[in-house]
């Protein structure tokens, strides 16, 4: 049985990239047979950063291919232990198709209600289509310093009933820098992004693992090998 993890959005330009890669190096990491399903197929986005990473030999090595339709992707996904799926930066028709086949769907969003508005939108449609709320979980993304800012978003998604995940994707340069060398998140040159993306990537793990029953224990995540 093959591992499925949704990440999705309704505007570009939130993290819901990085995001996916982060994630997959964690199942990497721990010797799982990782592809990323990158359906971003006007910008491939995971594609050239895996070309990055392979240029710079980077470990661990981790599988890219980029996909038009989810029944292409069905064809190899019994390959990987786990697929990680990177939806279009702009929902479409297949989003909900993956989504309802997803053992976990993330939903990256800035903290602006013009962002948050277009989220909430999105999930609601999915769970139209038949994904069920509780397998949802929206994150914060691009934030800054102003604490406030934070709370106001969580405080405006609170009535909606969809979780929020309680960790953020902080807006550093040293996180565009490591993902444009072929890095992810928790392979940034600085420990404090590390940290930060380690503590994301848990925080999704456990999400993961609250959700359907998936009979291989999920990896711990580690930190920074030397």
């Amino acid at each position: 049985m093959t591992l499925r993890v949704v990440f999705a959005s309704q505007k570009g330009g939130v993290g819901k990239s990085a995001l996916a890669r982060s994630l997959a190096v964690v199942f990497a990491e721990a010797d799982w047979r990782v592809l990323i399903a990158d359906f971003d197929v006007e910008q491939l986005t995971c594609v050239g950063w895996q070309a990055r990473r392979l240029a710079n030999e980077i470990q661990p090595e981790l599988e890219v291919l980029s996909f038009k339709s989810p029944k292409r992707m069905d064809k190899v996904r019994s390959r990987y232990d786990v697929v990680v799926e990177d939806g279009p930066g702009y929902a479409d028709k297949h989003t909900a198709t993956l989504a309802s086949a997803a053992h976990a769907v993330f939903l990256p969003t800035g903290v602006t209600i013009d962002d948050l508005r277009p989220t909430l939108a999105l999930a609601d449609r999915l769970v139209a289509a038949g994904v069920k709320a509780k397998d949802i979980a929206i994150v914060l993304a691009r934030t800054g310093r102003s604490e406030r800012q934070e709370a106001d978003a969580r405080g405006y998604l609170r009535p909606f009933g969809y979780q929020v995940i309680g960790p953020t994707w902080p807006q550093k340069d040293g996180f565009a820098a490591a993902l444009g060398s072929g890095r992810a998140g928790r392979e940034a040159a600085s420990p404090a992004l590390r940290t930060a993306a380690e503590e994301l990537d848990q925080a999704m793990l456990d999400f993961v693992a609250s959700r359907k029953r998936f009979p291989r224990k999920l990896p711990a995540p580690r930190g920074r090998r030397a």
